[in-house]
């Protein structure tokens, strides 16, 4: 189970439990990602990632493998480090931005290695380069977090504008998920909830662009009634600061909508 499906798992439960006495949770036959069952009704859980997209050379590419790479570095190197951790008190962020080497990736362990065994946790640079770093911030149940950052170099596919506008990428990838995600939720029958969590893997992205993108959808033709909620969950909370690990609601009057499976421009 990813990281992510855990989490939003554990994040739905706390939520349910604060208002059944009875909560349940089952793996779902994808989708949902998991059925919970609450005092006799059940819930269609779906969790999606939502990751950046680029255009290269004229073709979308997400950037998802990279990110899963860095990823499992840093929970490798967490499950390692982690008495280490715990006598510091402080998580890490391990900031990388693209592009990155082979070689650049190899070191990246022993780099973090490094950092802990030092101990002072101060902002330190990775691979000589600006835009990649090791920050640390203190935490009661230390974790090491990547972060990787867009290079403002790279656009948005289909379009001149450049990733690093927020907002606009934000559209761009919950679009690709609303079309693909709706259409599968919608066939979904004898559930009293339709739940769909959103996990972002791009630090930058806060429940307000989220909120604008999933309103912007709607405004462009969302018709028909598939979800009863709608979640976000930010792990990356920013640079220095403490991640976030519960859900926040998506506009719940309006985003409950889907226009089809086709992707618009």
């Amino acid at each position: 189970m990813k990281r992510s499906e855990e989490i939003s798992r554990d994040c739905y439960r706390e939520y349910l439990e604060k208002q059944y006495s009875n909560v349940d949770c089952a793996r779902g036959d994808d989708p949902p990602d998991f059925v919970f069952t609450c005092d006799g009704e059940k819930h269609a859980v779906e969790v999606t990632e939502l990751h950046e997209y680029l255009d290269v050379y004229g073709e979308e590419e997400s950037r998802k493998a990279f990110d899963e790479s860095i990823r499992m570095i840093c929970e490798r190197s967490e499950k390692e480090f982690s008495p280490k951790l715990k006598t510091l008190n402080r998580s890490i962020n391990v900031v990388i931005s693209t592009p990155t080497t082979e070689g650049e990736l190899r070191s990246l362990r022993g780099c973090i290695l490094s950092y802990v065994d030092s101990g002072a946790m101060e902002t330190e640079q990775l691979f000589g380069r600006d835009d990649c770093q090791l920050t640390s911030f203190p935490d009661d149940d230390p974790v090491i977090v990547p972060m990787t950052i867009p290079s403002a170099a790279s656009n948005i596919p289909g379009t001149e504008t450049i990733s690093a506008d927020i907002q606009a990428r934000t559209d761009y990838a919950l679009n690709r998920i609303l079309c693909a995600k709706l259409p599968r939720m919608e066939k979904l029958s004898h559930f009293s909830e339709k739940v769909l969590i959103v996990y972002s893997m791009d630090p930058l992205i806060s429940l307000r662009h989220v909120t604008r993108a999933v309103e912007e959808y709607v405004r462009r033709g969302g018709t028909k009634r598939i979800l009863t909620k709608m979640f976000f969950i930010r792990p990356f909370a920013g640079l220095g600061e403490p991640r976030s690990l519960r859900l926040e609601e998506i506009v719940p009057a309006i985003c409950f909508y889907s226009r089809g499976s086709t992707i618009s421009g």
